[in-house]
């Protein structure tokens, strides 16, 4: 065990079955008491995030190895080590208790540098979806087709591993087309991309809310291109 890596003890406080025990999980990032962690609980191994009740750094863990599962990540800790951002689609509410899943796709918001790409090789990216980048009009309406859609969710279904998606906004649009499918809401998924108050962001954000309300959301998504075995297959892989 390195010397980030530890033992600690999650409490599922929102979750009413889970929320009077503690659970232990293995931790491969520093984290401290009182912060909190999303982490897999049950059968299907769905992230819920969990308080840190309790830190074990070193010596002998509180479980055989075997029966002890994995912390994901830190709550909210979701940008990539790269010289562009980047931000994991995994550790996004989709309803009441459940976040997405990390290792299945990643935004950057324009096309990576070599080195980037040895990070994403190394974070276990094995495909990449590759946008036209434009300069922002104000209408994000005017950056994908229904056709680019299918094209992209074919290959983000099909492709086994970690996805890249690159592109400036097209590539952030079609992100949060994804976070839909796995069940995030609208506003969520718009204010995912472009948190903030730089004017930029709240154009952009308005932007892309917009578009959701004018293509109907979800729901509008499923109208415009088919429910489709690779929509399934993509909210599988983000919600398992």
């Amino acid at each position: 065990m390195s010397e980030e890596e530890c033992y600690v003890a999650l409490r599922f406080a929102d979750d009413g079955n889970l929320s009077e025990r503690l659970y232990w999980y293995e931790c491969p990032f520093p984290i401290r008491e009182g912060e909190r962690a999303l982490a897999p609980v049950g059968v299907h191994d769905r992230l819920q995030c969990g308080i840190v009740e309790r830190v074990r750094r070193g010596g002998e863990p509180p479980y055989d190895v075997r029966l002890l599962k994995r912390a994901a990540a830190k709550l909210y800790s979701r940008r990539l080590p790269l010289s562009v951002p980047c931000l994991e689609l995994g550790g996004v509410k989709y309803d009441e208790k459940h976040y997405t899943r990390f290792g299945a796709f990643v935004c950057a918001a324009s096309f990576p540098s070599p080195s980037d790409r040895q990070i994403l090789k190394d974070y276990g990216v094995t495909g990449e979806i590759l946008f036209r980048e434009e300069a922002f009009g104000g209408d994000a309406g005017q950056f994908l087709t229904s056709e680019e859609i299918r094209r992209a969710m074919r290959q983000a279904a099909r492709t086994k591993g970690c996805v890249l998606i690159a592109g400036g906004l097209p590539a952030q649009i079609f992100s949060a087309y994804l976070l839909l499918l796995a069940g995030v809401s609208e506003a969520a998924a718009a204010e995912d991309f472009f948190r903030g108050e730089r004017e930029e962001y709240r154009e952009r954000r308005a932007a892309l809310s917009e578009f959701f309300r004018g293509e109907g959301g979800a729901a509008g998504l499923a109208a415009t291109i088919g429910r489709s075995r690779e929509a399934e297959e993509i909210a599988q892989k983000l919600r398992g």
